[in-house]
């Protein structure tokens, strides 16, 4: 391609208007800009994620807080379970043994009766026969029944000659004497016996009492002999004898009002 050149001494051509480029800016200050937004993106971004986790972090304590007092509340009422749980088995274990005492109580009262026949037929045999077999058969039962009432907790009361106690013992008979002083029991007429130190059947005694002395009236005359009471007559119910006969009459009075009464209606009918 081949251009033209202008002939020396020809007038210049303007030139066309066009817009001129921009000027650059500095390279210093276009690298400033740039990594302040890039640097303020980040921190922007960084600043909502930090919100968004110190919320989370808020919700999560919170539950955790939640959390923390429910199992706090359901280990107080597990403690308050067990102990009731463990103040009934304890009601529960008292009340059984309440009732096994009671029922061995009630055993071993039915029993004193056959011990205290074994204890009368033991007595009652002659000193001739204490060698025989069915003897010797006897005291050993007896001491057999003896070692396992003794096993189950049961010892007599020891009465004779100790002072009247009311708790361990029923006065059935007293007897005036200087011996003893007064209010001792000087004969045991039924043993009685404790179950582990309680009363079980207490003792029948005869216990001393101080004589009655005799007064002696001054001036005191003795009856004369000769006199004689005179009988008392009972005295005739006459008030009663005159009810009677009031209330006799009065029926009299009664029955003869009814016939007369009868007699007139009948004949009031017989004139119609």
């Amino acid at each position: 391609m081949t251009t033209t050149k202008p002939k020396p001494g020809a007038p210049k051509k303007p030139e066309p208007l066009t817009s001129r480029p921009a000027s650059k800016p500095e390279v210093g200050e276009s690298k400033k800009t740039s990594k302040d937004a890039m640097a303020s993106k980040p921190e922007a971004r960084d600043l909502q994620q930090l919100e968004g986790v110190q919320g989370r972090v808020a919700e999560l304590d919170a539950a955790l807080q939640a959390e923390r007092q429910r199992v706090q509340d359901l280990q107080t009422k597990m403690a308050y379970l067990q102990a009731e749980f463990q103040n009934s088995m304890k009601a529960l274990e008292r009340k059984q043994s309440q009732f096994v005492e009671q029922a061995n109580r009630e055993l071993v009262r039915r029993l004193l009766p056959v011990l205290d026949d074994l204890e009368r037929a033991s007595i009652m045999v002659p000193a001739v026969q204490e060698n025989q077999p069915f003897v010797e058969g006897l005291m050993m039962v007896l001491q057999g029944f003896r070692e396992a009432l003794e096993s189950a907790g049961v010892k007599p009361i020891q009465c004779q000659g100790q002072p009247f106690d009311p708790l361990r013992h029923e006065a059935v008979a007293r007897e005036e004497t200087t011996q003893h002083a007064p209010n001792t029991v000087i004969e045991e007429l039924q043993k009685g016996y404790l179950l582990k130190g309680s009363l079980l059947r207490p003792s029948l005694v005869k216990i001393a009492v101080q004589p009655t002395p005799v007064q002696e009236h001054a001036g005191a005359t003795a009856p004369n002999p000769n006199l004689r009471s005179l009988p008392r007559s009972n005295p005739e119910p006459r008030s009663r004898g005159v009810r009677v006969q009031s209330n006799i009459h009065t029926k009299e009075r009664l029955i003869v009002g009814v016939e007369e009464h009868g007699k007139n209606h009948r004949d009031r009918l017989g004139n119609q």
